[in-house]
């Protein structure tokens, strides 16, 4: 055991040197045993019409052909701070579908959440065990029933120094903002200033930034999504409900997990429950692997081969979609997210 902690702290302070290029990655208590603080940050941007919700016009990239359409933003920040891990989520005239405060994991026999919030890192989503250089698993709190449940992220630390900012966030736009006459058109004024800026700047010496490989879990689960409060239509409960009661009466596809009764839809993964008299919009995960970014980019690669293959000048979009994803993040260390702070404007 002694061994297997010194290789831990070992590797945890090489990982977080990667994250933090500063002193205050390992923090020194009084009896000399380090904890662990780093921080990494997650960017999204939605281009949609600037009407209130619950009007979901908010496909990223597409936006209206007056110029008009604003650019939603959302940032999330993810807190490994000794064996915990917090998350903490900013929304910046995002469409209230996207506003997602947390889930519950219901599985067979347990309900698992963050039910607890710290003041400035946000929701505790649970204990994290780090495994090596390129495995977490974490382990969200039990709040009701028995037994355990967690997901396995697998994931790459990459540097991205001197990298194109909208390459390495979003390659997919950016290469048809930058490449491809057929989609210049719909962006709006907004998006198109700041993609252009985002398409001009490059990160800094030191930037860093995860890679998420695969995420898997290890028991089939009913996702309950979190909306905040008071919510719209079709978000309130009067709308879940009555589209519960209807995919019960048409629906069959029923599962019953602990104190909940959940209906899918006959395509798809998503659903609605009822869990303790209240309704949620739920997604369904079978056992085993949950997300791949490797299925992800085949899927964008193949709208790329389309447009090649319409495309007459010979272009190869589809190979350069590839290449650019490879070095692509979903999580930023602080410096890289400092620099998209600046260009985004956000605080």
């Amino acid at each position: 055991m002694i061994a297997k902690k010194k290789m831990l702290i070992f590797f945890l302070g090489l990982l977080l040197s990667a994250c933090n290029d500063n002193n205050e990655s390992l923090i020194t208590t009084d009896n000399i045993k380090p904890i662990i603080f780093e921080q990494w940050t997650k960017f999204n941007f939605v281009e949609r019409e600037p009407y209130l919700y619950p009007i979901p016009d908010d496909i990223f990239g597409e936006g209206s052909d007056d110029g008009s359409a604003i650019v939603s933003s959302s940032r999330t920040t993810l807190t490994f701070y000794d064996n915990d891990l917090y998350e903490k989520s900013e929304f910046f005239d995002m469409h209230f579908n996207h506003q997602i405060q947390f889930k519950s994991y219901v599985t067979n026999n347990g309900i698992f959440e963050s039910n607890t919030t710290h003041q400035q890192y946000g929701r505790h989503l649970g204990k994290l065990t780090l495994i090596d250089e390129d495995e977490w698993v974490l382990s969200p709190t039990l709040v009701s029933g028995t037994g355990n449940f967690s997901k396995t992220t697998n994931y790459k630390v990459l540097d991205i120094s001197g990298q194109k900012v909208f390459y390495t966030i979003d390659p997919q736009t950016a290469i048809k903002f930058n490449g491809i006459p057929y989609f210049d058109p719909i962006y709006g004024v907004e998006a198109t200033r700041l993609y252009k800026k985002l398409s001009s700047s490059t990160f800094l010496s030191g930037s860093k930034c995860i890679q998420i490989q695969t995420v898997s879990q290890d028991q089939d689960t009913l996702d309950l999504i979190h909306y905040p409060k008071p919510a719209p239509v079709p978000y309130d409960q009067v709308s879940i409900q009555a589209l519960w009661e209807r995919y019960k009466a048409e629906s069959n596809r029923k599962i019953l997990f602990k104190d909940t009764e959940g209906y899918i839809a006959d395509y798809g993964n998503s659903g609605v429950a009822k869990l303790n008299g209240i309704y949620y919009y739920l997604n369904f995960y079978a056992k085993g692997e949950v997300f791949s970014f490797e299925k992800i980019v085949d899927e964008v690669k193949k709208e790329f081969d389309y447009i090649d293959d319409l495309d007459l000048s010979g272009s190869n979009y589809s190979g350069l979609y590839v290449d650019l994803s490879k070095q692509s993040c979903h999580y930023f260390n602080p410096q890289a997210t400092e620099l998209i702070n600046n260009l985004t404007g956000l605080v």
